[in-house]
């Protein structure tokens, strides 16, 4: 008996957490007067990745408010033996929007690389895409972003 109120107490708990952490960022309602930003993961390209195909990642934004406009950063590093450019990024449409280096990146070469997503107007799951093709050729690395609008 004792052992399952403890159990049941360190789930409540983990629960009162995972409420706490989900509700960090909110405003009550109200519009952010900037976006909001996060720091995001290396995305590791290379020409021998991007040969191969089907090069891909995906980003989760979570919950988002209708309105809300969200910024993710990332760093480009360039894990291959050539210098890589970046000849063109494309978006799946005018909500998001992307920054990233013009430059060669050269092997080992890290860069920034942010996009943004303004949800304005989108209601329910959403899904978007950054197409990145590259110097390298073959297929292009596709970043996949995941967002569920309020």
């Amino acid at each position: 008996m004792g052992r399952s109120v403890g159990i049941r107490c360190r789930v409540q708990a983990v629960l009162v957490c995972c409420c706490l952490l989900a509700s960090v960022g909110c405003d009550g309602g109200r519009k952010p007067a900037r976006p909001s930003v996060s720091e995001g993961p290396v995305l590791e390209l290379s020409d021998s990745l991007l040969r191969a195909g089907g090069a891909c990642d995906t980003v989760s934004l979570g919950r988002l408010r209708e309105g809300e406009v969200v910024v993710r950063r990332f760093s480009l590093l360039n894990t291959g033996k050539t210098p890589l450019v970046i000849l063109s990024v494309e978006t799946g449409c005018g909500c998001t929007e992307v920054e990233f280096p013009r430059q060669p990146l050269l092997p080992g070469e890290r860069r920034p690389f942010s996009f943004s997503f303004d949800s304005r107007g989108f209601y329910g799951w959403q899904l978007k895409t950054v197409t990145i093709r590259t110097s390298a050729g073959g297929q292009p690395f596709r970043l996949l972003i995941t967002a569920d609008v309020i």
